[in-house]
């Protein structure tokens, strides 16, 4: 049995727990890839890409999986299957987009054990850039998300992109030290 068969079985058993596990990894990665080859680091910070890691596992994995079945379900009426992906996208864009990565930022402090007060600096230092950046991006990855990937696998279509997105990240959040 290959490799992509058993992840397929897995995800058609466990489509939550899949999605997390596998968000964990690809935030992982992100990072190891922000610290090696963007902030050109000697060592990897273990620690961080293991907070990454616990975020994408606890965080973003669930609420990206739930976020793409609640948007099936408010949008599985429509007889206006084109409309459909286009009208998605702009939800998830406006609502969800701004609303996990504001949230983001103060979960992220509070897991680096920042005070109050920087994770306010850190808010109103980082949020705008992380938004400008993210809608140069998510918007036409969600479309063909929408529009191609079957609900299962929307997390990991988009995870697999947020590859991009979560060295941006975690690089532009990260724990410098």
């Amino acid at each position: 049995m290959n490799i992509f068969r058993a992840y397929n079985r897995i995800m058609i058993k466990h489509p939550i727990k899949t999605q997390c596990i596998t968000n964990a990894c690809l935030v992982a990665t992100g990072d190891i890839i922000a610290q090696k080859f963007i902030e050109k680091q000697s060592e990897l910070l273990v620690k961080r890409t293991a907070k990454f890691a616990l975020f994408g596992l606890v965080y973003i994995g669930p609420c990206i999986s739930l976020w793409y079945r609640f948007l099936d379900r408010s949008f599985g009426r429509t007889k206006q299957i084109i409309l459909k992906p286009w009208q998605k996208m702009i939800i998830d864009q406006s609502t969800f987009s701004p609303a996990i990565n504001f949230f983001a930022l103060p979960i992220l402090g509070l897991m680096n054990r920042k005070s109050t007060n920087e994770i306010v600096k850190n808010i109103q230092e980082n949020y705008i850039d992380i938004m400008i950046a993210s809608y140069k991006i998510w918007p036409a990855v969600q479309i063909a998300n929408f529009y191609l990937i079957p609900l299962n696998y929307r997390a990991i279509f988009a995870s697999m992109f947020a590859l991009i997105w979560n060295s941006y990240f975690t690089w532009k959040l990260g724990e410098k030290k």
